[in-house]
């Protein structure tokens, strides 16, 4: 006579891990590859680099002419003069002027001298608290990081942070 089982089958529900185990297996792989094809692809708008060239024309080896050295632009003297005013309006604390007379004056030659007082003064324009075009004050917000309000404003947070 064979025995009468009460209850569940002996059988029952053995395989279940290992099926378990295999879909997490198949979705990792496939995050993996979905992971592969977003970031770490090489694309197509970077050329990928040979390390072996292969040339079928002899031309192609001759070395490439050398640049040019590029010759400093000479100051005209309306630039000269230019410079000399936004200095006497930096020294006067008359900031905004001298950058508008800075701007004229690198529109006009692009001096180096021109265009690197331009910048120091750009730079201590925007670290003061004066108000000027394209200068915006911004009350950080519960929920705010650097991050967020750089990209909403198209700056960095380096700049942010000084």
């Amino acid at each position: 006579m064979k025995p009468i089982y009460a209850g569940t089958h002996p059988v029952r529900g053995r395989g279940r891990g290992k099926v378990i185990f295999i879909i997490i297996i198949i979705l990792q792989v496939l995050l993996v590859g979905y992971l592969y094809v977003k970031f770490w692809k090489p694309r197509a708008d970077k050329p990928e680099v040979s390390h072996s060239p292969t040339v079928s024309d002899p031309q192609e080896l001759s070395p490439a002419p050398a640049p040019t050295a590029l010759v400093p632009a000479t100051p005209s003297p309306e630039t000269t003069a230019l410079i000399s005013d936004a200095r006497a309006a930096i020294d006067a604390g008359q900031l905004t002027a001298a950058q508008v007379t800075l701007s004229k004056a690198v529109s006009m030659n692009p001096d180096p001298e021109a265009v690197q007082l331009l910048g120091e003064l750009n730079m201590r324009l925007l670290k003061s608290a004066l108000m000027m075009p394209g200068k915006e004050y911004y009350v950080i917000q519960s929920g705010d990081y650097l991050q967020k309000i750089a990209k909403k404003y198209n700056t960095t947070v380096a700049l942010l942070k000084t």
